[in-house]
């Protein structure tokens, strides 16, 4: 067993955390990867829409999840002076099926990537706090104390952190959803 096999697992937990605290917010903000029970108030929402309307609501959870985890993870840890282009080229590929489900069904809808992305830069400076928040919550658990060390920590262990970010299994109905015909 690897030295570092109990830190991976709490660095997949606490980026698991990040996504569920990042998308617990109302609608309007980032989407929510807590995995939806049908009692929780996302599986309501989602089931409450007309089809249509339920395909756009997880295409835009995805892009939520994928832009906190990819893009504001990467440059929240860019700017502290660590490269997690790695991490980010392997998050992104890991959900490039997602991805384009998502893009085709916002596009459909009149709604594009870009603007997606520009919504949520609305929402970039909270995000970047939650990300901060486990990147230092995981520097922690690892008896260190900055930001740029929780962030090196996923440098370090790629797979592992890609691993602790499934979208199909932090959201399996908002998945199911996106991903029907």
């Amino acid at each position: 067993m690897s030295y570092y096999r109990p830190a991976s697992m709490i660095a997949c937990a606490l980026l698991a955390t990040l996504s569920a605290e990042a998308y617990s917010a109302p609608p309007q903000t980032a989407p929510a990867a807590a995995t939806p029970s049908s009692q929780s108030p996302i599986a309501k929402d989602l089931k409450s829409l007309p089809l249509a309307d339920q395909k756009r609501f997880a295409a835009g959870r995805f892009l939520g999840f994928y832009t906190l985890n990819g893009r504001t993870t990467g440059d929240v840890c860019r700017a502290e002076g660590v490269d997690l282009s790695a991490y980010v080229q392997a998050f992104q590929r890991k959900h490039d099926a997602e991805y384009e489900r998502a893009d085709k069904i916002m596009v459909a809808s009149g709604f594009s990537t870009a603007e997606m992305a520009a919504a949520t830069d609305a929402n970039r400076g909270r995000l970047e706090e939650k990300v901060r928040q486990s990147m230092q919550d995981l520097a922690g658990a690892l008896h260190k104390t900055t930001v740029a060390e929780g962030c090196a920590y996923i440098a370090a262990h790629v797979s592992d952190a890609v691993a602790g970010q499934s979208f199909a299994q932090q959201n399996p109905e908002i998945e199911a959803v996106l991903m029907s015909n």
